[in-house]
């Protein structure tokens, strides 16, 4: 234990029984013992932690079939569902839509353009004169 041998544990024994004294030694003995059985309980709870953590393919061997199973209802319920009614949309939102579109394309629209003439104009550019 700890790597002390026979003489140098008498010698600890000897300190404490002048340092304590004998009528207060037994019961330092004991709650000795008692502390270091619970640290060693404590290690031991720690290291069984430590291992079943380390074992993140059993967790997810376990969970698999779980999520598997939620995600065959979720789909089975989308499929059930009926598909949304297009023509019910109102009329505002439509066309509030078709604005959101024109918005986002035209400026793609304006940058294609621009790079058309910007191609064109180097190619005039690039043609040899005769």
């Amino acid at each position: 234990m700890f790597g002390i041998g026979l003489p140098e544990l008498l010698v600890i024994l000897a300190v404490a029984l002048i340092v304590v004294g004998p009528d207060k030694l037994p019961e330092l003995a004991k709650n000795l013992a008692r502390t270091l059985a619970q640290l060693r309980q404590g290690a031991e709870e720690l290291k069984t932690e430590l291992t079943e953590a380390a074992k993140p393919q059993e967790i997810l061997n376990e969970i698999t079939p779980d999520l598997e199973e939620a995600a065959q209802n979720i789909k089975e319920t989308l499929r059930t569902l009926p598909p949304p009614d297009l023509a019910n949309i109102p009329d505002e939102m439509r066309q509030l839509a078709d604005k959101t579109i024109q918005e986002v394309t035209q400026p793609i629209q304006t940058v294609l353009q621009d790079e058309k003439q910007k191609e064109s104009t180097e190619s005039k550019i690039s043609e040899p004169q005769e």
